[in-house]
């Protein structure tokens, strides 16, 4: 019971924002000793059942029927909270418009059973302006159907003909989204099995044939964003950006003819096309989508720094080493940069110092690497690299042999294949006393190196840079 408190507070936070227990729903709807619960699971001060139940009876407490039974009405509460908080400001538009939907929506088949007419159709008209999203698309039939019940009852029989028309055309709207949906599911479910990995290339097929049926009718922008989604999908299994963007351009269009292709969705339109790019390594383009995303952002610090810290690593991957240190002062000199969370500026410092370190332009001390000490081994590379300016051999042979231990200890760096060959190519390197002449001697070196060069894909989910990058500037600087 415990774990559905966390999640009703973890929710809420997101819902109406950090401060949601400060709004007038929470002090209205919430008990001071329900207040006590809350406060208890948000601060960490209680981290189990056993603790709450302490918490409200004392030490001798156990987790029984009193304490289970107290804790259903607490979420019982959390849950009229949720129904009636005002929303965060930084809520994005597509979370916001979902639980405006489902609100107005339930509000009003309530008033309808409970003789509230006139107030139920207002608040399911809500309901469908609200549904701008594909998952959406099931409220719409039930909405239009419960306005023809509406006007059956009053004996308004053209109204109610038509509510049903409107509904059974809902209805086969949302089949074409519900199949596309579908399809977007099965290809994105993550695929281990050999067999599995067999049958793809089939179901990319019969996706892409769903996708060339749904192009011959007329699409509306749900359809649009639906189809758009599966297009991005088989772009990125398929490592062709032409599908993703054809049918971003098409949703794009059904957008802007109905009117809806407000900023929120021009943001999307091009977070879409950036994740493409990024899937195709293409990171010229790639970095022009995320400074276009940034401009339309300027306006909304919870938008901007996340695309510009995408800029920021898409110019690192890019050799953009000067344009990524511009980029990182402009991101610390913000007035906001000290309110965002921990894991945005301790990216924002750790890329900084490899613009600084890769365009030689500021040499870093080694005390700067303390900022970004939870990256072990990102902070493990920059010793190695600002050693290695600062002539100090020694430490910079430590840090070879650092690397390759923390990649042999480590799972994810050890099935990194580009960062295995970095590994041992840094040892042998360490232990040749920095000599790639005497290191190129070994037939084994040389395969190791060629290896490592061969390699296409140059991003990395495990350093900042990729392992060829590293050893690029391992060997550069001798």
């Amino acid at each position: 019971m415990y774990t559905h408190v966390a999640e009703y507070v973890k929710s809420l936070a997101s819902i109406a924002g950090k401060r949601w227990l400060e709004g007038q729903a929470a002090l209205q709807l919430l008990t001071p000793e329900d207040l006590r619960v809350v406060l208890a699971v948000k601060d960490g001060t209680a981290k189990n059942d056993l603790a709450l139940a302490r918490l409200l009876y004392g030490k001798a407490a156990k987790v029984d029927g009193r304490y289970r039974q107290r804790i259903t009405r607490v979420m019982h509460a959390l849950s009229n909270v949720v129904l009636t908080c005002t929303l965060a400001a930084g809520l994005d538009d597509r979370r916001r418009n979902a639980i405006m939907c489902l609100r107005h929506l339930c509000v009003g088949e309530a008033l309808l059973r409970t003789h509230g007419p006139k107030a139920s159709r207002l608040h399911l008209l809500k309901a469908v302006q609200h549904i701008t999203a594909p998952e959406l698309v099931w409220y719409a039939p039930p909405v239009h159907f419960a306005l023809a019940y509406y006007d059956a009852v009053n004996e308004r029989g053209p109204l109610a003909r038509l509510g049903i028309e409107n509904a059974m055309a809902a209805v086969r709207h949302a089949l074409i989204v519900s199949d596309l949906q579908q399809w977007w599911l099965r290809l994105s479910i993550p695929l281990y099995r050999k067999s599995d990995l067999a049958k793809q290339p089939a179901l990319i097929l019969q996706a892409r044939d769903l996708l060339t049926r749904t192009a011959r009718k007329p699409i509306t922008s749900l359809i649009g964003v639906a189809a758009s989604r599966l297009a991005n999908t088989i772009s990125q299994v398929t490592q062709d950006v032409t599908i993703g963007i054809r049918w971003l351009e098409r949703s794009r269009s059904a957008l802007i003819h109905e009117g809806a292709f407000t900023p929120s969705k021009e943001r999307e339109y091009h977070s879409h096309r950036l994740f493409l790019y990024e899937t195709t390594d293409d990171y010229v383009n790639g970095i022009q989508e995320a400074l276009t995303i940034a401009k339309l952002s300027e306006d909304n610090a919870v938008h901007w720094f996340p695309a510009t810290l995408v800029v920021q690593r898409l110019q690192l991957r890019h050799s953009q080493y000067i344009a990524a240190l511009h980029t990182t002062k402009m991101l610390m000199a913000h007035r906001e940069f000290v309110k965002q969370p921990a894991y945005t500026t301790s990216r924002i410092r750790l890329n900084g110092l490899y613009a600084s370190v890769l365009s030689r332009s500021t040499l870093p001390s080694l005390r700067a690497l303390a900022a970004v000490r939870a990256y072990t081994l990102d902070s493990i590379v920059l010793r190695l690299l600002i050693a290695q300016q600062q002539h100090a051999a020694t430490i910079a042979s430590d840090a070879m042999h650092a690397i390759r231990r923390y990649v042999d200890r480590t799972e994810e760096p050890r099935s990194d294949r580009a960062l295995w060959l970095l590994s041992r190519l840094l040892t042998s390197y360490a232990e040749n006393d920095h000599s790639i002449r005497a290191c190129r001697r070994s037939v084994t070196f040389k395969r190791l190196e060629a290896e490592l060069s061969a390699f296409k894909n140059m991003t990395t989910n495990n350093t900042v840079v990729s392992p060829r990058v590293i050893w690029k500037a391992v060997i550069s600087r001798r």
